[in-house]
């Protein structure tokens, strides 16, 4: 395809997707009701775009795959904590710091 057919097809396809956005009561309402509590709202739609030969998505290897091990520095346990999320399942966050 050739990149000005693209470029008007990508803009019709934005075009196309903020009046159905904009159309639709439910969203407007819910738009509303955030932005009546001081918040402005941006929605975000993310696409992929490749040539039909391609595949979208890397299939997975064959190999089996271990579960990620995740390492956590001091200072990311102690943000953790000061936003009151426990670093793992076995420490429960205290009952004074649920809400």
């Amino acid at each position: 395809m050739q990149d000005k057919s693209m470029q008007y097809l990508l803009k019709h396809l934005i075009s196309t997707m903020k009046s159905a956005l904009s159309e639709s009561n439910e969203v407007v309402h819910v738009v509303e009701q955030i932005e009546a509590h001081g918040f402005k709202v941006m929605l975000v739609a993310d696409a992929v775009i490749q040539p039909v030969d391609q595949a979208l998505w890397v299939a997975p290897s064959s190999s089996p795959a271990s579960e990620p091990q995740l390492q956590l520095s001091a200072a990311d346990l102690s943000w953790l904590k000061s936003v009151r999320i426990a670093s793992s399942p076995d420490q429960p966050t205290p009952p004074s710091a649920q809400r």
